[in-house]
């Protein structure tokens, strides 16, 4: 039997807000996300607001931590995420498992770590030949490894209204002759939620937050909870319920001041 706390998350905007796409889709222009009729918030959207908001708190408190340095979850980089990982922000490989040993002058390495090393343009460092799993990744999951969090969908009643928006000709100094553009918004002061599922302890598979895993594959598995003070209840407090109330931009239009928004999280059964 599973344990599972619960983390209610309530969203409120506090300016105009949108997720939605700027190109044509099923003959609604600028269409907003709905699923069934309803408004939301797509797990998607927020898991990504929450995986940066994480990352930046370890990069900002952990720096000389190299167990806690979070890994950019991609097989390929911008040029400016390489530029992350040069400047030493960001891990030199992303986590996945499990991971192939290849022998290589002598050593075994990590097949994933060797070719993610090539890829980058990055001069390879001494890593034992093997990875851990960085913190990140742990809670959120990665390529091919689970998480322990569930990211919900936030749901509203609210209903959208039009935004026009108008482009200016800097030749002419006047309107440009497209004219008005519109896009679907949801007002300032709508209120999102959904609930936030966490497993604390899976009673089958073995898996306790806050506990290195028993990864069976080559790989220094999960580091940073070897001899830490990372307790569930600390775990909970730092990387989850702070980084969720630290989110305050989401969406689209933010150049135009849209997508604030303020995210209040209590638990459901403490």
């Amino acid at each position: 039997m599973a344990e599972i706390k619960e983390l209610e998350i309530e969203l409120e905007t506090k300016s105009p807000f949108r997720i939605g796409s700027k190109k044509l889709f099923a003959g609604i222009k600028q269409p907003i996300v709905k699923i069934g009729g309803r408004i939301v918030v797509p797990g998607t959207s927020l898991k990504g607001a929450l995986r940066q908001e994480i990352e930046s708190y370890l990069i900002k408190n952990f720096s000389d931590e190299p167990e806690m340095k979070p890994c950019i979850p991609a097989s390929q980089l911008s040029a400016d995420e390489k530029e992350l990982v040069r400047s030493n922000k960001y891990r030199r490989s992303s986590c996945h498992y499990p991971c192939k040993m290849r022998k290589e002058k002598g050593t075994e390495r990590c097949d994933r770590v060797r070719e993610g090393m090539d890829y980058f343009g990055i001069e390879s460092e001494k890593m034992e030949g093997k990875h851990s799993i960085c913190p990140v990744c742990y809670l959120l999951g990665g390529q091919g490894i689970p998480g322990f969090i569930r990211v919900p969908f936030l749901n509203t009643e609210t209903k959208e209204e039009e935004f026009s928006s108008v482009r200016i000709d800097r030749a002419r100094r006047t309107v440009a002759e497209e004219g008005p553009r519109s896009y679907s918004v949801i007002p300032e002061g709508a209120k999102f939620r959904g609930v936030m599922q966490i497993l604390l302890k899976d009673g089958i598979g073995g898996l306790e937050l806050g506990e290195p895993r028993s990864l069976k594959e080559p790989t220094l598995g999960d580091k940073w909870l070897e001899n830490s003070n990372w307790t569930q209840e600390k775990i909970i407090k730092e990387l989850v319920k702070e980084r969720l109330e630290a989110i305050n931009v989401l969406g689209g239009l933010k150049s135009t001041g849209a997508g604030k928004v303020e995210i209040r999280v209590t638990e459901k059964n403490p």
